[in-house]
């Protein structure tokens, strides 16, 4: 949950937002000589440098270890690497890069013992945003959920039980891609999604992206999801080995 910066006020702290906002659509993500070790360890990642301009869509491919959910982890800030930093530049400055630029859909769906409705607008609640009830409905609808809800007591309204235990793995994660698409951020990062979501479900979620012009970054090992990309960064051994355009791959994910 998102928490604001000691000592400033709401209205200043949104201010900001909005601001930096503006300066990303006009900009990239700069990744700039990145070398990340867990202690005691080799480095997972070794110097590693690229851009993902705004609105653009960035698949990270690689073997297992390569590093790929390290980079995602730095990029949240759950990491600090050791040298290097993330940056988002535009044509009028260069800021650091924080949390507050990232929605983010996990590998594992994580849903809290509150409402559907609750659960679908959280990144809403950390950017200030005001929760359309009818944009809710109608993501829902989009990625084939919003009948399913209805099947229950309350509807949007029932409390999703503790991990949301009486939904499938594709509903909950379901449920944090309308998290994502309601989210205000710009970026919005994702480790390995695809497990339970049918290619119709893919198909929607992207192309809700595309119209909201939002930049992407996903961690990803399926072939049949290079096709809603335009850039691939793959990585081997904590080492950049290739960034180029997905049409120029021939779908070699790997």
């Amino acid at each position: 949950m998102y928490i604001p910066l000691s000592g400033v006020s709401a209205d200043k702290e949104n201010e900001g937002k909005k601001e930096e906002s503006r300066h990303v659509q006009n900009g990239a993500l700069q990744i700039t000589h990145l070398t990340f070790a867990y202690p005691g360890q080799a480095p997972v990642l070794r110097d590693i440098s690229f851009a993902v301009p705004f609105q653009e869509h960035c698949v990270l491919t690689g073997v297992n270890g390569a590093g790929k959910s390290t980079l995602m982890k730095l990029l949240l800030g759950d990491l600090t690497p050791q040298t290097g930093e993330i940056t988002i530049v535009s044509d009028k400055q260069t800021f650091p890069c924080t949390q507050r630029f990232f929605a983010y859909v996990p590998q594992e769906p994580e849903l809290l013992n509150i409402s559907f409705y609750e659960n679908m607008t959280l990144d809403c609640c950390r950017f200030g945003k005001v929760p359309d009830r009818n944009e809710v409905e109608e993501y829902a609808e989009m990625l084939g959920i919003h009948d399913r809800i209805l099947c229950f007591p309350d509807g949007y309204d029932t409390i999703v039980t503790e991990n949301g235990k009486d939904l499938s793995l594709g509903e909950k994660q379901k449920i944090c891609l309308i998290r994502a698409l309601l989210s205000p951020a710009p970026c919005v990062l994702m480790d390995e999604p695809e497990h339970g979501l049918d290619t119709k479900t893919r198909e929607a979620f992207f192309e809700c992206l595309r119209q909201n012009q939002r930049m992407v970054i996903m961690i990803s090992h399926t072939k049949d999801s290079l096709k809603f990309f335009n850039k691939e960064v793959n990585l081997q051994n904590g080492i950049l080995k290739r960034i180029d355009s997905v049409s120029k791959i021939q779908y070699n994910i790997l």
